[in-house]
């Protein structure tokens, strides 16, 4: 068990905005105030993975933005994907299976459903809900030791930690 898993679902977005286009909806304050929250308590859990891989929506972009006010990932280590709006589980599992061996951890930037689905597919155990019952809720981060194999995810996943902002919003 070898390998990290970081799957994080972009904070809370604002639906006040009159955007008509979902991929452009930007994050709402409190999406705003959580992401940076998320990048302060990953930085001091020293959770800092090698790769990301991000949806292009604007609010996992800002998402990702914010946490790496935190863990200075260089720019270089952060790639967007089209495909990765509204991913279903297999196009993310597509990514995990074609990442490069030399990676020993991964963060994926995403939304639901699909990040429901893979932390469901990769985790031994069930996942414990939130309080309002959701896996994956908003600003929610699932860390992962997993299997050496990129391509061999299925039930492997030893689930570290899942965070949700709820978690750490007293953490300055």
């Amino acid at each position: 068990m070898s390998r990290e898993i970081f799957i994080l679902r972009h904070c809370k977005s604002d639906w006040d905005n009159n955007i008509h286009q979902d991929a452009l909806r930007p994050l709402s304050v409190r999406g705003l105030r959580d992401g940076s929250a998320m990048g302060r308590w990953m930085h001091k859990q020293g959770l800092r993975p090698e790769l990301v891989l991000c949806s292009t929506a604007l609010r996992a972009r800002q998402t990702i933005e914010l946490v790496n006010e935190s863990l200075q990932l260089p720019m270089d280590s952060i790639h967007f994907h089209d495909d990765l709006y509204l991913a279903s589980l297999a196009t993310l599992l597509n990514h995990l299976a074609t990442t490069d061996l030399a990676y020993k951890s991964v963060m994926l930037v995403g939304h639901n459903p699909g990040l429901d689905s893979l932390v469901e597919y990769i985790s031994r155990d069930p996942v414990a809900l939130s309080k309002t019952g959701k896996l994956m809720s908003t600003g929610c981060l699932a860390h992962f030791a997993c299997t050496d194999n990129w391509q061999a995810l299925q039930q492997q996943g030893n689930l570290l930690s899942i965070t949700r902002p709820a978690d750490i919003s007293n953490d300055k």
